[in-house]
């Protein structure tokens, strides 16, 4: 194809594309032939060229290398091969996941245009080579990516080869057997799916465990993973005859190969987005707060692009799914928030911007599949009361200055200013509404009545703690009732939290309450206790921690991590303030049974570290003597404030 010459494409004139042209036989000018331009190559092109014998190495990968690199067989249970991404192509965009009984709701908003259309390129053949016709009108056409060249190039950047690692057995006997323990244990608590759908879609998988769906595989995992972490150790071992420790090992490494089998970074199913958020629930306690920060923000970043943040994008979806996923949001949301409380409350994702309706008030049996709108909500305990609850209470709490101060203080004019009285009303509206509402119906022998009472209980104490701080800051001399006030609420949270720890009902809830350790409250009692160590409070107050710290941190293993020591040098300190009152006074001291068992904790501790030669390992733990234990250095800063709301390590 003949291109027009150079002084036409310079004066911008139309060529006949003869050679000389009309134009420069006309002017009498030397008629010059524009030189072919050849397509640019796309740069990934020549990365994959490279990448295709590695990934021809890599599927040649014998399955005995890869197991004694993962050591699965470790938990002592039978393994299979999982098929490979190749049986489960991805379509478009988003990927369209296996058809199942669990169909894909994405309103017109909420879909994601394809990488390709942002940049105005046009679909083609990948093997298509064929050159440009370039021309004065069409210089753009050079720039045209492919389609499939580059979902094949973002795929290898952010997913790697597809794999055929090996994953625990899915026995049918397995996954009943951890379906009912999901359901007495989690699932009252998260209620992040609709139980009766689940379980017919997983008796059907168990006739066919072959042909189970990639998204249902991601989500049994997750069910098994954190149905394992809501067993105590001796449970555990006496219903799978394995150690918790070997099983959670096991399943580690089970859940990201199931994710990463359903493509969970491009889908657009609730169910694997479900998968997801279940499987960063059963790592918290072996992921440090920061880290599992970032995991929860991808999360809640593919819970935007799905749309289920954004009320507006519900008009479409039929109840059941409108519900479904605003139970999915808000569960997210309050777990990513309670995470950052841990180490840095200005990344978390719960504030006055985000627009999703609460979840209603219903039992799952009344939310069909078939209805299009759900029914009214009900005034009295359903099963998903406490999911409600917490959620009424994270919605209360994202639009109150005391949540605001610590995430994002330039933003609290958008939920609002409220003197002290109005914030503090507010909140006695929220404690009175939701007592008549749901608690005034609940009974205490039942174990999601007794955990929802006083769970909110001790949320409210909670809040009203950092409310009053954030108001009593601008003082600068407290008042003996403005301190009493403070503590008053810091043994409220001590005190609803020991109620559910040593009660036989929660004994399955214990993991969710291992996420909420009340460590501010001990904070404050204990700095309180060292500024006035013969309060009207002291008495109460060394009692109220003993009690929790006997179900709390008494039997805690590796007593040896800094956290314990950062918990004695404060608690040491409180009480050598106490001692020193007591002998100016002469007065005899009953020693508290928390002061009692940290100073044998702490001899034990010195003793190990003197024998073994490492005093001064840990971060500085002991000293060789027990009274330098006091004086022990520290990484935090123990002031109240700063550790009122949120506190590293928690």
């Amino acid at each position: 194809h003949v291109l027009a010459c150079v002084l036409c494409q310079h004066r911008k004139i139309k060529c006949d594309r003869t050679f000389p042209c009309a134009n420069c036989v006309r002017t009498g000018a030397q008629s010059v032939l524009t030189p072919q331009l050849w397509r640019r190559r796309f740069p990934e092109r020549d990365l994959l060229k490279h990448l295709r014998p590695l990934k021809a190495c890599f599927a040649s990968t014998t399955s005995s290398s890869i197991l004694s690199t993962h050591h699965p067989q470790s938990t002592g249970l039978p393994v299979r091969t999982l098929p490979s991404q190749s049986n489960h192509p991805r379509d478009g965009w988003p990927p369209v996941e296996r058809k199942d009984s669990s169909q894909i709701y994405i309103c017109e908003r909420a879909k994601a245009l394809p990488f390709q259309r942002t940049i105005g390129s046009k679909e083609v053949e990948e093997n298509d080579t064929r050159d440009d016709e370039n021309d004065a009108g069409s210089m753009h056409d050079n720039d045209d990516l492919r389609q499939g060249v580059i979902k094949k190039a973002w795929n290898h950047i952010f997913q790697g080869q597809s794999n055929n690692h090996v994953l625990l057995d899915l026995t049918i006997g397995n996954i009943f057997k951890l379906w009912w323990i999901y359901l007495d244990n989690v699932n009252p608590l998260l209620k992040v799916m609709r139980a009766p759908t689940l379980q017919a879609r997983i008796i059907d998988a168990a006739s066919n465990i072959s042909s189970l769906s990639p998204t249902l595989e991601a989500l049994i995992f997750s069910i098994y993973r954190v149905s394992i972490l809501s067993l105590a150790d001796d449970e555990c071992t006496a219903v799978f005859g394995v150690p918790k420790k070997d099983l959670l090992t096991g399943y580690q490494f089970a859940c990201p190969q199931a994710l990463q089998n359903c493509d969970f970074l491009q889908s657009s199913n609730r169910d694997c987005l479900t998968a997801l958020y279940l499987y960063l629930v059963s790592i918290r306690a072996d992921t440090d707060p920061v880290s599992l920060s970032s995991l929860l923000s991808v999360a809640i970043r593919i819970a935007q692009r799905m749309g289920i943040h954004d009320e507006s994008m519900y008009g479409k979806c039929p109840a059941l799914e409108a519900q479904m996923r605003r139970r999915l949001w808000w569960s997210l949301i309050i777990f990513d928030n309670r995470i950052c409380e841990m180490f840095d409350n200005k990344t978390a994702a719960l504030g006055p911007t985000l627009d999703c309706s609460i979840p209603l008030n219903l039992n799952d049996f009344e939310l069909q599949p078939e209805m299009k709108t759900a029914p009214a909500t009900n005034n009295r305990p359903t099963e998903m009361h406490f999911a409600v609850i917490l959620s009424e209470l994270a919605d209360f709490v994202r639009h109150s200055a005391f949540h605001l101060d610590f995430t994002n203080p330039s933003i609290k004019n958008i939920a609002g200013q409220h003197s002290i009285a109005e914030e503090a009303d507010r909140l006695i509206a929220l404690e009175k509404t939701l007592e008549e509402m749901y608690l005034a119906f609940c009974t205490s022998e039942s174990p999601l009545h007794f955990m929802t009472i006083c769970t909110m209980r001790g949320h409210l104490a909670k809040y009203r703690f950092l409310q009053h701080w954030r108001h009593s800051v601008a003082f600068v001399q407290q008042t003996g009732a403005q301190r009493n006030v403070a503590v008053s609420h810091a043994l409220r949270i001590l005190e609803c939290d020991t109620n559910l720890m040593t009660s036989p009902l929660t004994k399955g809830y214990i993991w969710f309450l291992h996420v909420h350790f009340p460590f501010p409250a001990y904070i404050h009692l204990l700095q309180d206790l060292k500024e006035r160590p013969v309060g009207a409070h002291a008495d109460q107050a060394w009692e109220v921690m003993s009690k929790n710290y006997e179900v709390r941190i008494q039997g805690a293993k590796q007593t040896d991590r800094p956290f314990f020591t950062v918990f004695s040098r404060i608690v040491f300190q409180a009480w050598e303030a106490r001692e020193n009152q007591a002998r100016r006074r002469d007065r005899p001291l009953v020693l508290p049974r928390i002061v009692s068992n940290i100073r044998n904790k702490a001899i034990q501790m010195t003793a190990n570290f003197s024998s073994d030669g490492n005093t001064n390992q840990h971060g500085g733990c002991l000293d060789a003597s027990l009274d330098d234990v006091s004086t022990m250095p520290t990484q935090m800063d123990f002031i109240a404030p700063c550790m009122a709301y949120g506190t590293r390590g928690q």
